[in-house]
């Protein structure tokens, strides 16, 4: 093996074959010698900057070239390269960079004024004057470059994510790089005209192969938009049509290309499927359909430098259904050792250590963590010898043939782009006391062809709580670590005494595979006793929740007990359409949610009558817009209490707008103490959930301004808040005012799955304020409660302080159930203020991102649409119609400054852009297009609904839970959403006076700017990485 470093192999490279083109791009095709010589002039630059060996140099530019380039740069002058990936937040680079402390940056025109950075910054570009000097025959001698580094240098640094989802810093050396160059895997020393497909992004160690691998190589680097890898039919067709020959692409990639595209690799000589285990029936389609010369398991952590195993896959581990992990890659030195550290040299289990050229020297400012998982040990083959070893926690089963991945050690693993610890939801159901045993996996049935996070739990004393258990997991865990609950009547053990993951995983296949035999037949006991409707829709039910007991849904189950999720109802509409020719609506699902109230609704439609006479949901808003506010019983005459300092009462800290708002109340001098209540089960929960979303958004808290926070662990849906009652009087005497933001919004569902956070959560909190001593209530509305205004005879402006009882029976009968609920808390509000209770109203617009950094929600209603219309290059034309736009951080500031003074209590304010600085929703559509540099076409509205349909089959579109309501017909055969055409203004002069009287500028009234929507748009854009 060689022992000079990458950068002088890439430099003789270059030399030896000057003309051969080394990058080709959208924007340039680079020849060795031009990358070479540039990459000098960048390199050089460096070196008269003071770089010295090993000095860590940041990276900020987009995907491509220039990025290239400047890896090589930093190579060549003898540093060590810091990629950090530009579509991340500021607050993240920021962190990483404060972390890696490096003294030199380099950036592209795009990105050189996104941090403050107080080190040397240098600039990466490939312009016209850059190549003219590279091709100008400027002498290499005079260059002095690269470096003469050896092998074993730290060439990269690279950021991976923990298992508790904190990043580590990695550190790589250029010789772990260089002997996966020399494998055998390539099949000859160079690999001139191969093409190598740039798509992993180069913060992520995979692009490592993209990069280095081809340049020591002698391959052509083609780079690959990474838009493009959003969408399989493009992506299938730029492959083709750049010829790219080896790739490497992470699992979850590779999956939607198989499901959609399985013969767009065929013309590939390596195609390496790396990141997660390779999903067999992926393998066999495209083994079918149309396989590359060499379709590769690659497994391999960063800690040992890409990739440390490979195999081959063949037609018999697809039929034998098996993934095995193949030889180690060059130089890699492996062992597997039992959990009493003992060599396993047969056919077992055991722990997976690795070591050779390849290995880290750890992570970076962190000893701790570096010796624990980097340990020096006797040569397992040579008691007399050390050797240093990477502890990978990785579980490896040894079979008389061959190897194979097992699962975690530490029972970490990685499903839908999260990496979830199966400890830890262990431990929550465990706490919930329901249950005396409880395993968690990630299980790839057969049954579904999908990955799956399942619990297999023993019940206490074998009494099912199939409901109270998901309730409560619901409760205490993130939405991407609810798992699905399977019952055992007991759990396998091992001979150790110890929970058998492998039998329990074997068994519960065992129990799908047979249930699913249960749904076919439909014949078993548990159908007995139902209607030909009922059992039709029990298979149907069973089919979308496959993890529940065929014996569990009956008549009287409840398909959101059972587990039922939005994208679950959008599944079963679809299904319902397909087997009983009947269109429902998504409100007739949720408002029906047990299974003979869904066969009823089945069997009516059918027939084209109402079998059961319903209430409209007018005249049930009505009701309770007057019950619960006539519950509210005050005396008029008592006026809050006044300090200097008011301690204040929060809900919705955990939203979006929410930890903005906190922010600019504890930068107030008018407040004290904020309490903030939060959903969780005990109060350390719901401090980690307050900071966690701090952190999500960018924001942070000093610790003068950390002390004035307190967290409350409660429920606004219940009563007393779900506090104990000492807890619940002495939150009542130790607060003065109450903000509450707090709501539950699902367009999906209608007006009575919203009523118990959104209406009773309001009139909780109103009976709060009257407990005790009067506080004052500020209630952030939404401008929904007017529903759809375009319906209303009257135009123009609709005031703030005008009554919203007029457009109850025209316009809100159309509006969707969150819009409906606001509504009646509004009304509520309303009409207590009017007999003097002291409260203010804020009907706020669409809050999109942050006017400074375009941080926002990707995942909100605007985020999906905008980045699926951005897919579809399509967009609905929509005239006359505004979703009132607004920046987060401007919002929190006019709240701030209008709530603190009571001067301003007993008024509405409608907190959207002033009248003429709005956006038109087509505006925003042709604004997203020309920021994200796509050409997107407008159509009509049933067309683009048409085009969204069509797209998912091939597409996974963001927007498909949502399709039932965007192409629900609701009047006069228009969609839902097309009713807001010919919608009215919103008039702002309440909030402009009170913003004059607070001394803040009336222009803050306005839309996001274009700069902050690019921002956003990139979020939402952004592809899942590693």
């Amino acid at each position: 093996m060689t022992m000079e470093g990458i950068g002088p192999l890439v430099a003789a490279m270059s030399c030896s074959m000057p003309d051969e083109i080394a990058i080709i791009s959208d924007e340039a095709t680079i020849t060795y010698k031009d990358l070479h010589l540039m990459a000098q002039l960048l390199g050089r630059e460096m070196v008269e900057s003071g770089i010295v060996y090993e000095d860590i140099v940041g990276i900020l530019t987009e995907h491509g070239i220039e990025h290239i380039i400047a890896q090589l740069a930093i190579i060549y002058a003898g540093g060590t390269c810091l990629p950090l990936d530009a579509t991340l937040s500021e607050a993240d680079l920021q962190a990483r960079i404060t972390f890696a402390k490096p003294q030199y940056l380099v950036v592209d025109s795009l990105n050189k004024n996104r941090l403050q950075f107080q080190g040397t910054i240098f600039e990466a570009n490939i312009s016209t004057d850059r190549i003219f000097q590279s091709s100008m025959g400027i002498n290499p001698a005079h260059l002095t470059l690269p470096r003469d580094t050896p092998s074993d240098f730290r060439s990269h640094i690279m950021f991976s994510s923990g298992t508790t989802g904190v990043p580590k810093a990695i550190q790589v050396l250029g010789c772990g790089i260089l002997r996966v160059a020399q494998d055998e895997i390539w099949g000859r020393p160079t690999a001139i005209g191969e093409r190598f497909g740039h798509i992993n992004s180069s913060s992520f160690d995979a692009s490592l192969i993209d990069i280095w691998v081809a340049l020591l190589l002698g391959a052509t680097i083609d780079v690959v938009d990474r838009r493009e890898l959003l969408n399989p039919g493009p992506f299938a067709r730029t492959l083709a049509e750049k010829g790219v020959t080896t790739m490497v692409i992470t699992s979850g990639l590779f999956i939607k290309m198989a499901n959609f595209y399985p013969s767009a690799f065929s013309k590939m000589h390596t195609l390496i499927i790396a990141g997660e285990l390779p999903s067999i029936g992926a393998c066999k389609s495209v083994l079918q359909e149309g396989a590359p010369k060499q379709l590769v398991n690659g497994y391999g952590p960063t800690e040992c430098s890409i990739v440390a195993f490979w195999h081959i896959i063949t037609q018999q581990d697809i039929a034998l259904g098996r993934m095995p992990l193949g030889r180690p890659v060059y130089q890699t030195d492996a062992y597997i050792i039992d959990e009493q550290g003992k060599l396993v040299t047969g056919s077992g289990s055991g722990e997976l250590w690795l070591g050779g050229p390849g290995l880290s020297p750890g992570y970076l400012f962190d000893e701790n963590k570096t010796s624990e998982s980097f340990i020096t040990m006797n040569r397992p083959h040579n008691p007399n010898r050390c050797i240093r070893l990477y502890r990978t926690r990785d579980k490896i089963d040894v079979h008389e043939d061959y190897k194979c991945w097992a699962g975690r050690k530490n029972r970490e693993i990685k499903i839908n782009g999260h990496r979830v610890q199966l400890d830890m939801i262990e431990m929550e159901l465990m706490q919930t006391n329901l249950i005396d045993n409880v395993t968690v996996m990630k299980h790839s049935s057969s049954v579904s062809n999908a990955n799956h996070l399942i619990a297999c739990v023993v019940y206490k004393k074998g009494q099912r709580d199939f409901d109270t258990l998901l309730i409560e997991a619901k409760r205490r865990l993130p939405k991407y670590m609810v798992p699905e609950l399977v019952e055992f009547r007991q759990l396998p053990l091992n001979n150790n005494g110890k929970i058998d993951h492998k039998k329990t995983s074997d068994l519960l296949e065992q129990g799908l595979q047979k249930r699913h035999e249960y749904i076919l037949a439909a014949n078993t006991p548990d159908f007995q006793g139902l209607s030909k409707i009922e059992k039709c829709l029990k298979q149907l039910w069973a089919q979308i929740l496959i993890a529940v007991p065929m014996e569990a849904i009956n008549k009287a189950s409840s398909f959101f007990l059972l587990g039922g999720t939005s994208l679950g109802v959008t599944a079963l509409l679809g299904y319902i359409q397909q087997t009983f020719n009947v269109a429902l609506r998504t409100d007739q699902v949720y408002e029906n949610p047990l299974l003979k109230d869904q066969a009823l609704v089945i069997e009516e439609a059918q027939h084209g009558q109402r079998l059961v006479d319903v209430k409209p949901v007018t005249v049930r808003m009505e009701e309770d817009a007057k019950l619960f506010s006539d519950k509210i019983e005050f005396l008029s005459s008592t006026a809050p209490q006044r300090k200097d300092r008011r301690d204040v009462l929060l809900t919705g800290a955990t939203g979006f707008i929410g930890p903005f708002l906190l922010q600019e109340l504890l930068n107030s001098p008018e407040i004290g103490k904020v309490r903030c209540l939060v959903r969780a089960a005990t109060d350390d929960q719901a401090l980690k959930r307050l900071l966690d979303n701090f952190k999500r958004y960018g924001l942070s808290f000093v610790e003068p301004i950390k002390s004035q926070i307190e967290v409350v662990a409660g429920d606004f849906s219940q009563p007393m808040l779900s506090l104990k009652t000492s807890v619940y009087n002495s939150l009542v005497d130790r607060t003065d005012v109450i903000y509450h933001l707090g709501a539950h919004v699902d367009y999906t569902q209608p007006y009575s799955s919203h009523v118990k956070s959104n209406v009773l959560g309001t009139y909780h909190l109103l009976k709060f304020a009257i407990d005790g001593h009067l506080k004052p209530f500020h209630y952030i509305s939404s401008i929904s409660a007017f529903g759809p205004t375009g319906l209303m005879v009257e135009d123009g402006l609709l005031g703030e302080d005008q009554s919203l009882e007029p457009y109850l029976e025209p316009a809100l009968q159309y509006e969707n159930g969150y819009g409906q609920s606001q509504w009646v808390a509004d009304e509520m509000v309303s009409r207590l203020m009017r007999k003097g209770f002291p409260a203010a109203i804020y009907r706020l617009g669409f809050v999109l991102c942050s006017s400074t950094n375009g941080m926002g929600n990707p995942d909100d209603f605007m985020g999906r649409l905008l980045s699926d219309c951005a897919k579809l290059q399509s967009y609905p034309l929509l005239p006359n119609q505004r979703k009132e736009v607004m920046a987060v951080d401007d919002v929190a500031t006019i709240l701030k400054a209008i709530s603190t003074s009571d001067q301003n209590l007993g008024h509405a304010y409608h907190i959207t852009p002033d009248v003429g600085k709005s956006i038109d929703m087509n505006d925003l559509f042709k604004l997203t297009g020309n920021l994200c540099d796509i050409e997107m076409k407008g159509i009509p509205y049933a067309d683009w609904i048409k085009e969204l349909k069509d797209a998912q089959s091939n597409t996974p579109l963001r927007l498909f839970p949502l399709l039932p309501v965007l192409e629900e017909e609701v009047l006069s055969h228009k969609k839902r959403w097309e009713l807001y055409e010919g919608m009215a203004h919103f008039s702002v002069d309440n909030t402009v006076r009170a913003l004059e009287r607070a001394g803040v500028d009336a222009s803050i009234l306005t839309s996001v700017t274009p700069e902050a929507l690019g921002r956003y748009l990139e979020d939402c854009l952004e592809i899942g990485k590693e």
